[in-house]
């Protein structure tokens, strides 16, 4: 079984009746209904990549979506409002080529599959101009999107992280409520990939694609620490490709390789966010679901693991 399917079949949803009642009751303020979704059944799955055409399984904490625009971000459990200001700026969005563009690139005998300009996951900038993300991200089979490939063969994961573009300032303005002007960059090459077994992955960008004279890249910070429990962490996400979101919780310890939080909501395409810590430095690399309404938790790798394989951190 590939490590695709293997997550698939972990993320199952869940967080317990207790982290219910610290979760914030604020969906109803954000500027667009997309925010506030019950949670349809105990038993839904949460795809550790974007749900496929037709599939739309939550991954909440509890019966409501407690994400908000980033940009509309109230504070909460010790945050305040400029939290967010201050950090979502290194939170990227990685998105498919147009399928054209995939087909330029592939050449003769290429398909691009189902995935063209589709909204993938999520990503931090650090320095150098690397981007942390998850492993899962860069997948070169699955069983819902049929991928890109070249007389019939499916493209590999270092290929098919180059037929992705990284997609910056993607956020509602918290002054109008319309969408802020990207910059995008294209993908250099893929610089680690699954290392050590753990579900992260390193990109190096390349040249702008469309660029923002008003943005300028502002990298996150890092620490490769031992998380404890109860600690407050934050999400900056960009939740089944929307546009750039956050919510914050607590710590629920680590297990392994894996940090557990289970009162932080997040979607397919949160996939690859930094997890933070309450001044805003990235501790892990969210991975997998696994919060129902009344148990459970969603997961991340932590960084303290990472360090142990990458020649990064």
């Amino acid at each position: 079984m590939n490590k695709l399917i293997l997550f698939i079949a972990l993320c199952l949803l869940g967080c317990t009746q207790s982290e219910i009642s610290t979760k914030s009751a604020n969906a109803t303020s954000q500027p667009k209904p997309e925010n506030q979704t019950s949670v349809a059944s105990n038993t839904d799955l949460i795809y550790a990549l974007p749900f496929a055409p037709g599939v739309d399984p939550l991954s909440v904490c509890g019966p409501v979506d407690d994400l908000e625009h980033v940009e509309y971000f109230s504070g909460s459990i010790g945050e305040n409002a400029q939290y967010a200001a201050d950090h979502q700026a290194s939170t990227v969005q990685f998105q498919w080529l147009a399928s054209a563009r995939i087909r330029e690139i592939l050449g003769p005998g290429s398909q691009a599959g189902n995935i063209g300009s589709v909204r993938w996951c999520t990503g931090t900038l650090l320095e150098g101009n690397k981007i942390l993300t998850a492993a899962h991200c860069f997948p070169d089979d699955s069983d819902d999107w049929e991928l890109p490939s070249v007389n019939g063969q499916v493209t590999k994961a270092a290929v098919n992280a180059t037929l992705m573009q990284v997609v910056f300032n993607y956020q509602l303005s918290g002054n109008t409520g319309a969408d802020r002007r990207v910059e995008t960059y294209a993908v250099k090459q893929l610089l680690e990939h699954w290392n050590g077994g753990l579900d992260y992955a390193v990109i190096e960008l390349g040249g702008v694609i469309e660029e923002n004279s008003e943005y300028s890249l502002t990298p996150a910070q890092i620490s490769t620490r031992v998380v404890e429990s109860e600690e407050i962490l934050a999400i900056i996400q960009h939740p089944r490709g929307q546009r750039k979101k956050i919510h914050s919780g607590r710590s629920a310890g680590l297990v392994g390789p894996l940090l557990h939080y289970g009162n932080i909501d997040t979607h397919g395409g949160s996939s690859g966010s930094g997890i933070r810590d309450k001044d805003g430095v990235v501790v892990g690399v969210h991975i997998q679901g696994g919060c129902r309404v009344t148990s459970g938790t969603n997961k991340g790798v932590a960084l303290s693991e990472i360090a142990n394989h990458s020649s990064f951190f």
